[in-house]
């Protein structure tokens, strides 16, 4: 595949679009569990619901940096693929 520039333009453009949509299906899933998480911590009191919480906190800083992260490889690949049109 490396050796073929439009077979990997194609599967760069491919692997993107796939990552795109992950990205946009866990943002929005991360929006709802969010949401989840303000209505479930309005209600919930004492020890438990303080683990709880500090336990969300860090996976949402976690689902946060993954989206980050997963934002910048969509760029840095869509970057990758306009280098490649340029070499045709």
């Amino acid at each position: 595949m490396g050796t073929n520039i439009d077979l990997l333009r194609n599967g760069l453009n491919d692997y993107i679009g796939s990552l795109t949509m992950h990205n946009q299906m866990l943002n929005e899933d991360f929006k709802n569990l969010s949401e989840i998480f303000t209505s479930v911590n309005q209600a919930y009191e004492g020890h438990a619901a303080e683990a709880f919480k500090n336990s969300w906190l860090a996976t949402a800083q976690w689902f946060q940096e993954y989206i980050r992260e997963t934002t910048l490889l969509i760029r840095f690949l869509q970057e990758r693929v306009a280098w490649l049109e340029q070499e045709k």
